[in-house]
């Protein structure tokens, strides 16, 4: 799998999940992109300690990238 933020290139990237569907983060290029979901469909996400949580949806790209505001995940994206 692959991520990137913004317009960075494309970089391996791995996803822990702390509680599946629930919260999960992605990790690469030495920062963690945190995402909290509290089953109403509003989704948030936090890059990096500092930064505050922003709702977020998600939505796929015309390259079947899933992306959440500038943060993208392409490849075999675990979803469960």
């Amino acid at each position: 799998m692959e991520c990137r933020h913004a317009h960075q290139v494309w970089s391996p990237c791995n996803v822990v999940s702390e509680q599946p569907g629930a919260r999960w983060e992605l990790a690469f290029n030495d920062q963690i992109v945190r995402f909290q979901h509290d089953g109403s469909g509003t989704i948030e996400m936090q890059i990096g300690e500092q930064s505050a949580w922003t709702k977020v949806q998600g939505r796929w790209t015309p390259d079947g990238s899933l992306c959440w505001n500038t943060v993208c995940a392409r490849g075999n994206i675990p979803l469960d």
